[in-house]
């Protein structure tokens, strides 16, 4: 015995035509402005100046050479550690308040290093200026 056969459309299913006159809708496209430009500047500058700067600690710093590397590791580590909670933390707040509270503890770290009476008070410094670093960069451009 035959199977029984079925009955087949013969003509495609209809597609749903574009609606006329429907512009092309292209994902918005930002540039970075200059506010964060001059952060992320300061940022990356800040470890290139502190490396520059390491013969000169090491001679007017009265700690051994472990304390002056901790002044540039400080920084690096701290601003490398936190490089994904920094963005999440972004994402959910907000860029923008992210970036001015990383401004305001990058410059606290640089204000207490500047009156620092000693190298542990340095190496702190340095490591507030590291977590405030890391959020003044992001992690990509949208």
């Amino acid at each position: 015995m035959a199977p029984p056969t079925r009955n087949l459309p013969t003509t495609p299913p209809a597609t749903k035509p574009p609606a006329p006159n429907t512009p092309h809708i292209k994902a918005p496209t930002r540039q970075p402005s200059p506010v964060m430009c001059l952060c992320v500047t300061l940022v990356v500058g800040m470890v290139s100046a502190v490396n520059l700067a390491i013969p000169a600690l090491s001679r007017s710093a009265p700690g051994s050479a472990e304390s002056v590397m901790w002044v540039v590791d400080g920084y690096v580590v701290f601003f490398a550690c936190l490089l994904i909670p920094g963005g999440a933390l972004a994402d959910r707040l907000g860029r923008k308040p992210v970036l001015a509270a990383g401004m305001g503890l990058f410059t606290a770290g640089c204000v207490v290093c500047a009156v620092a009476p000693g190298i542990g008070t340095v190496i702190a410094g340095r490591v507030v200026s590291g977590v405030g670093a890391r959020r003044c960069c992001r992690r990509r451009w949208p």
